[in-house]
């Protein structure tokens, strides 16, 4: 039996009476997941996949030992300026995740529908919110948002404002990339270097955003030579792993440790051996929880996910000397921000580069600009020779069902790339 069901059936009793302790129960959790990953870590992984567990196990962790000193973020808000402040982030879509895979997501779940959330709200958002408003999840210094990805973010982190009674400040980006769109967005961010100064009462030095910055453009020039020679080698990993480089080159980028798992992966791409098998590059999130896609992409030969458009790099250039234009530029030409077309070509262009056989679109449940952009997708991934599978569910929810049918599509449509490529 999978260890998190019994986990997660703990924390769904105790939540009930007494939310604070079924906290203390799922740090302990996650610590002794922590411990395992830093001293008996899976040897089947590469030496970047054994430093991006745990480095992404304290990420999490972080918020947890000390909420006072954390900030709740969104995807693609500008982590920066949140480590320049010393704060550690607390990310939503994170937090949703290792909550669903710990076992424990569907009480969450079922409360925010009691609490009247729509349940076609995105699963991250109403896990994150129906957690934090069980009482199980902490307190934080503030909250800083932005309206990328994803239309929930209105919702979402006005009411975990309110609810947490702390400051929130949200950061508007033009959905047109140009550069009076860099400019309104670097305005929004100085100001918001004065917000976390009256929140945290910090003063820090112009000079140390610039050194994070440099370590942003590194991390990020770095993370693009990794993917263009992990599609070439056989990179074996397990299937979460590409999705916690999400939180490695957003959420902790800036950080040495986010610089040196790009170097890592870096350096273990070009070691590794020739790739033979079948390339999938892969649009919105994996379902961790799909057995038909563990059994398939787990620590495989024969298949491998050689890039995800929400994690994969677009290098975007910009001058660390300038870092609130850097910042800035980053999240207006995000290949998420504007038309669906821009991230179509955004992902096309690395599943080009990626040697991808075939490309699987998720539509994940409740992101509407997946599913509005799914069927464009294919017809361009189609014109350029790559077929593709359009697979509905659920990223973090397992509880609607679905999986035994997905399973085997993916099945059939991996069976057809065989026949296609002999």
């Amino acid at each position: 039996m999978n260890i998190a069901e019994p986990f997660g059936k703990i924390i769904e009793k105790k939540v009930r009476t007494d939310p604070e302790k079924a906290q203390k129960i799922l740090k302990a959790g996650w610590q002794a997941v922590s411990l395992r990953n830093r001293f008996i870590p899976d040897r089947r992984l590469t030496p970047s996949g054994k430093y991006l567990a745990k480095i992404l196990m304290d990420m999490m962790l972080s918020p947890l030992k000390a909420p006072d000193n954390s900030a709740i973020v969104s995807i693609l808000t500008p982590c920066e300026l949140i480590h320049l402040f010393g704060l550690d982030p607390y990310n939503a879509e994170a937090y949703s995740s290792f909550i669903a895979a710990s076992g424990c997501g569907g009480p969450f779940l079922r409360q925010t529908e009691a609490n009247g959330i729509p349940e076609t709200l995105c699963s991250y958002h109403r896990i994150f919110l129906g957690a934090a408003e069980s009482g199980m999840l902490p307190k934080p210094k503030c909250i800083i948002s932005s309206n990328l990805a994803c239309d929930a973010n209105q919702l979402t982190f006005k009411r975990m404002a309110a609810r947490f009674h702390v400051p929130h400040f949200t950061i508007e980006v033009p959905y047109t990339p140009d550069q009076s769109a860099v400019e309104y967005v670097a305005g929004q961010l100085r100001e918001l270097y004065h917000f976390l100064e009256k929140v945290t009462g910090r003063h820090p030095a112009h000079d140390k955003l610039i050194e994070i910055m440099q370590r942003s453009r590194m991390t990020m020039d770095l993370y693009e030579k990794y993917q263009a020679e992990r599609g070439k080698h056989t990179f074996l990993q397990d299937l979460p792993t590409p999705l916690y480089e999400f939180g490695a080159v957003n959420v902790l980028r800036g950080t040495p440790q986010s610089l040196r798992y790009a170097e890592m992966a870096y350096e273990d791409a070009k070691k590794a051996a020739p790739f033979s098998g079948k390339k999938i590059y892969w649009i919105h999130t994996i379902p961790h929880w799909m057995e038909s896609a563990k059994k398939l992409f787990t620590f495989s030969e024969q298949a491998q996910i050689v890039g995800m458009d929400v994690t994969t790099s677009e290098f975007i250039d910009f001058d660390p000397e300038d870092p609130y234009s850097a910042m800035a530029r980053c999240l207006v030409y995000s290949s998420l921000n504007g038309s669906h077309t821009r991230r179509i070509e955004h992902a096309l262009k690395h599943a080009k580069a990626a040697g991808a056989h075939g490309a699987v679109w998720f539509c994940h449940w409740g992101c509407r600009r997946t599913m509005i952009a799914a069927n464009e997708g294919k017809r361009r991934f189609e014109e350029a020779g790559i077929p593709v599978l359009i697979l509905n569910g659920d990223s973090v929810d397992n509880t609607g069902g679905g999986s035994e049918q997905a399973g085997t599509r993916l099945d059939a449509f991996m069976e057809m790339l065989n026949i296609r490529n002999e």
